[in-house]
């Protein structure tokens, strides 16, 4: 549950910090860098988990909230350093 709540929350920054860049907000070089990291780190579960999820509104990242006791470590660890900026 604990698990689920920070992969949800993580989610959320990265679905935040990637509307904010689109918005023309600013988003510190640090945060972008690790939304990048996340973005690349979870890849594989993306594709594995989520390639007929269609792209927007925050579904893939539904997706791997959905899929996080399957997710592989380096895509949970990014998705916590997001967390913890």
């Amino acid at each position: 549950m604990m698990k689920r709540m920070i992969v949800a929350l993580v989610c959320l920054a990265a679905l935040t910090g990637i509307v904010a860049a689109q918005e023309g907000v600013n988003v510190s070089p640090e945060m972008r860098a690790r939304i990048i990291a996340a973005g690349k780190a979870c890849r594989p579960d993306i594709g594995k988990f989520c390639a007929t999820v269609q792209r927007g509104e925050g579904r893939i990242l539904q997706c791997l909230v959905t899929h996080e006791k399957n997710l592989e470590p380096d895509c949970l660890n990014a998705m916590k350093a997001m967390r913890n900026s």
